[in-house]
């Protein structure tokens, strides 16, 4: 019984982390730059309830913070963009699982020792430049640092999730031109280390684990 309660927890986990990333790869990083600026600097924080009659209630308040907090936390990493510089990749595999598609990069070891699980990066097939129309990107995770000149990435090139409810991804003519572009043996990425974000994959993971271990008791207890 114990076995199959930790194996039910295990799922549940890996199914809250899939949903969090198919929301984040799925942003769209110039966008994310726009509406930051368009963000009215005097704003106060908004109110956030207290009580919570249901788990459900709970991750619909905080799990959209999170989400704010990390989309904050990417645009501020725009500003020190001066001090990372993009780096070059050559599509190794690309394949398909469970709607993500899993990258391998041949990379400069340079750049692979300075890059970790869970580091988001952006993947491009040209360099930004300043008054110039970009090429497809997208946005990627680090999956895991290979062998030798090697780094594997996870990207969702399925769409943008708008609700977080239905968790319905709309197709997005960009992300499928990344996809149609990530051709193995023959393309070549440009990647920008963007930021860390396994703190805000954990809080996001444990948002349930929160309310019913921590929360409901300090109710039920009052």
């Amino acid at each position: 019984m114990a076995v199959e309660r930790s194996a039910t927890a295990s799922a549940s986990s890996i199914s809250k982390l899939s949903r969090f990333q198919k929301i984040v790869l799925g942003w769209d990083y110039l966008r994310l730059l726009r509406e930051s600026g368009k963000k009215h600097v005097g704003e106060g924080l908004k109110h956030v309830k207290s009580t919570f009659d249901s788990v459900e209630e709970y991750i619909g308040v905080f799990e959209p913070l999170i989400l704010e907090e990390l989309k904050a936390q990417i645009v501020q990493g725009k500003d020190e963009e001066e001090a990372t510089d993009w780096q070059r990749g050559a599509v190794a595999t690309c394949q398909e699982a469970d709607e993500f598609h899993k990258l391998s990069l041949a990379v400069l070891d340079d750049f692979r020792e300075d890059v970790s699980e869970n580091d988001l990066l952006l993947l491009s097939m040209e360099k930004f430049q300043e008054g110039e129309a970009p090429k497809p990107y997208a946005f990627a995770l680090v999956d895991h640092r290979g062998g030798k000149e090697t780094l594997t990435v996870l990207t969702y090139f399925c769409g943008g999730v708008k609700q977080l409810d239905s968790m319905k991804a709309d197709s997005s003519p960009r992300l499928l031109k990344m996809l149609l572009s990530s051709k193995p043996g023959e393309s070549f990425v440009w990647i920008l280390k963007v930021t860390a974000i396994g703190t805000h994959a954990r809080k996001q993971s444990n948002l349930e684990v929160y309310f019913i271990f921590v929360l409901r008791p300090l109710v039920l207890s009052g």
